[in-house]
């Protein structure tokens, strides 16, 4: 059982509620939620295996629903790249963690020498063979990569993910070379959208997501770890409808099960939009 906050450390933590079997806690010194009875480490390897990403980023026209969120990705990886240049004008070595499919690598590899990372050997695989990109399988705290090696390491989507997020962001500071910068992307508790819905937020997907971030407890934690912040904000993002009507049916349940049926009949499953609920942080951080 976790008794202190992953974001400050402290142990000012009460319950909030229970979603799909698991504790959910919230910090009263910095806001940040975590689930305080995590799965066991096979049970997390398990959410993770061969199928994990198949209904989620397909790039062939199998799947209209995957080669959607494909598309999207995508054209959220050209954004991502445009703050990266702003921070890091001059950098060359790139690690993508949690990569997945490699829609951001697609896009990176371009402009960067390129490495990924991901705890799916499939989706490891699948980077690999469809863009040529050097990518490893396993946990980034022990896999054999060079210490100080990448001037940008991004991470979207992932520190949520980890069973220790403080020792996961250490390594990941160890792998940026001096002034090198890392980008993550994750969950707002602070947000309306999250405080409005509680159990019923679209990003409450326990055990796949262990912790929910404020901005105080996802800026002490990137402290602690040797990284200076430089940049906090909400940026939007491209959506694809249909995808973000099966995320939302599959988080609520039954009584949103029509709806992304609704949603193919109208013909929308294919239509991409900009988002911004306020409730996804983007932080840059510098190893100095």
């Amino acid at each position: 059982m976790i008794t202190h906050c992953p974001g400050c450390q402290t142990d000012r933590c009460s319950r909030l509620f229970v979603k799909n079997g698991y504790d959910i806690r919230s910090c009263r010194a910095c806001g940040t939620w975590f689930v305080a009875n995590p799965p066991s480490s096979d049970r997390l390897r398990e959410i993770y295996r061969e199928g994990y990403f198949t209904d989620r980023l397909a790039q062939d026209g199998a799947d209209p629903l995957g080669a959607a969120a494909w598309r999207s990705a995508v054209t959220n990886a050209r954004r991502r790249l445009t703050l990266i240049r702003r921070h890091a004008p001059r950098a060359r070595r790139l690690l993508d963690v949690g990569c997945g499919t490699g829609a951001f690598l697609s896009v990176a590899r371009s402009e960067y020498d390129c490495v990924g990372q991901d705890v799916s050997a499939e989706a490891a695989a699948t980077v690999r063979e469809r863009l040529g990109v050097p990518t490893h399988t396993g946990d980034l705290r022990t896999l054999d990569l060079p210490t100080g090696g990448f001037d940008v390491i991004t991470a979207f989507d992932v520190v949520e993910h980890v069973p220790d997020p403080a020792e996961w962001l250490t390594a990941l500071g160890r792998l940026l070379a001096p002034e090198g910068i890392t980008l993550l992307t994750t969950g707002d508790t602070d947000s309306l959208a999250c405080r409005l819905t509680g159990r019923w937020w679209h990003l409450m997907t326990p055990p796949e997501h262990l912790t929910f971030f404020s901005r105080a407890g996802l800026t002490q934690l990137t402290a602690r770890a040797g990284l200076t912040v430089e940049h906090v904000a909400h940026q939007p993002v491209t959506a694809n409808v249909g995808y973000m009507a099966a995320k939302l049916a599959d988080v609520v349940g039954r009584p949103l099960r029509w709806l992304p049926h609704l949603v193919a009949a109208c013909r929308l499953d294919t239509v991409d939009v900009d988002v911004n609920l306020l409730d996804v942080l983007t932080l840059v951080a510098r190893r100095t």
